[in-house]
């Protein structure tokens, strides 16, 4: 499950890059590592509480190896996203940019606009094949966190919904259903007749194999 959560993340990140150029390669999904180096501007999004809600398990895809992808409830995410820039006035610019995301993003599949939330494709997971998540504005007031010589921070909340996906398998499946009767004689000494293969099909009725 850990991998969806991060995944989805990156995504976030990479439709950033994608819609606000200034950002291409300059962003970071969850805490960055100790060798991490800050280069502004930069925009990061980072989890500060997980929650699990758990439901019966529903089948979303069949991968090969008769592998089955079940969703079995969503990960909840409060999340904080920040932006750090050289100068005032390019921090309200980028946070105008990011603000525009959440508004103007459609919905990947249907075209539809829901102003506040970001809804995205993942498939960066071939082995639990591709999956939605949104990202949920929770205000656009951006909070100043930080006023220094050339580093200039704000951040803003948003709610991630992942879903929890879990693969099952191998699962097999019978195609061909053959039942073999015979009688057996009485008496050992007679010979045994041979065996007669009897088909089962779908709707319960009984063919005879030759």
């Amino acid at each position: 499950m850990s991998v969806v959560r991060i995944e989805a993340l990156r995504a976030f990140c990479a439709l950033v890059e994608l819609r606000v150029p200034e950002l291409a390669g300059r962003t970071c999904a969850g805490t960055p590592p100790s060798s991490h180096v800050e280069q502004l501007p930069s925009l990061a999004i980072e989890p500060t509480q997980w929650a699990y809600d758990p439901y019966m398990a529903e089948e979303v895809a069949e991968l090969p190896g008769n592998r089955l992808v079940y969703n079995v409830g969503w990960h909840e995410a409060a999340c904080v996203v920040s932006i750090v820039a050289a100068t005032p006035g390019e921090r309200s610019a980028l946070e105008d940019r990011v603000i525009d995301l959440f508004l103007s993003t459609a919905h990947p599949s249907s075209g539809f606009h829901m102003p506040g939330v970001v809804v995205i494709e993942v498939t960066a997971c071939p082995q639990l094949s591709q999956f939605f998540c949104s990202f949920d504005l929770d205000t656009d007031e951006w909070v100043n966190t930080l006023a220094l010589d050339r580093r200039y921070e704000s951040r803003i909340q948003c709610t991630a919904m992942i879903p929890a996906l879990i693969v099952d398998g191998p699962v097999y499946s019978i195609t061909q259903l053959l039942l073999g009767v015979q009688q057996l004689p009485p008496a050992s000494s007679v010979p045994v007749p041979p065996t007669e293969l009897v088909q089962i099909n779908l709707d319960g009725t009984l063919q005879r194999i030759a």
